[in-house]
């Protein structure tokens, strides 16, 4: 992830790079991402982060 440059806003690039920590073949859903970033309730914002995911 450090060789990646990433363009976004705060909470992209926090969504981002946590979507690399997840393993090829587990899946997570929304919310559980919004909570693992510290954002709960953030859980509209993170699908639009993913959706916007430049990789």
């Amino acid at each position: 992830m450090s060789n990646m440059k990433l363009k976004g806003t705060a909470l992209q690039i926090k969504v981002w790079k946590y979507l690399t920590n997840i393993p090829k073949g587990k899946t997570k859903t929304y919310l559980e991402v919004a909570k693992a970033i510290g954002k709960p309730k953030a859980v509209r914002a993170v699908a639009n982060a993913v959706g916007k995911n430049p990789y």
